[in-house]
């Protein structure tokens, strides 16, 4: 299996707090997740990967294997939101909580701090994946990307956030501040949550 980090993507269909499964399938829940490259991206670091997994597997040549059978695919006939990625690619990436377990969660900062609040890690923050491709006959032919780790590097403006979810301000913006209305601090019993704090960036992909 070959290890490397992606370029910087946007996260999409993610579970990485909760192996999930398809709907109405027999498959084993996994952690996962969609990392979407836009058209104008470098992203020969995981095609490389492939070729060399492929190589690898089948020396003699490789047999035919379909979409489904392959951890990376190109985008096309998206509309609205989805639209810039046409041209573009999706990596999918799994991991079995058996055998890889949960993927690492951090942010881009000096500590690696890791990520606890679900709701910072949404459909569309900026992120990199640390990834292994490997191929395999399991199954049937196919290439696979394992989730070994997601970094959060940046936020999104609201308007582009795939969930839709309004920020904070326009929310709240318009709700009068009181003096005593924050929380207090957390001790144990009293349940308060602590606020976690991301890193953001002017231009995500800086």
């Amino acid at each position: 299996m070959a290890n490397l980090t992606t370029p910087k993507a946007y996260l999409s269909y993610a579970h990485l707090w909760t192996p999930h499964a398809p709907p109405n399938t027999d498959s084993k829940p996994k952690y996962s997740a969609d990392l979407l490259f836009l058209p104008d991206q470098d992203i020969s670091v995981i095609t490389n990967a492939i070729k060399a997994a492929i190589a690898a597997q089948w020396p003699n040549g490789a047999p035919a294997f379909g979409p489904h059978r392959m951890c990376l695919t190109k985008i096309d006939g998206e509309t609205g939101k989805m639209a810039r990625f046409n041209g573009g690619y999706r990596l999918k990436a799994k991991s079995d909580p058996e055998s890889g377990g949960r993927p690492g969660l951090v942010y881009n900062d000096t500590d690696r701090t890791e990520i606890i609040d679900r709701g910072d890690l949404y459909s569309r923050c900026v992120v990199i994946g640390r990834i292994g491709i490997y191929a395999t006959t399991k199954g049937g032919p196919g290439v696979f990307a394992g989730l070994n780790g997601i970094m959060k590097m940046a936020d999104v403006p609201a308007e582009e956030r795939f969930d839709s979810k309004e920020d904070k301000e326009k929310m709240f913006g318009d709700v009068a501040p009181e003096a005593d209305a924050g929380p207090t601090t957390a001790t144990p019993g009293n349940g308060a949550a602590q606020p976690s704090a991301a890193p953001t960036a002017a231009n995500p992909w800086d």
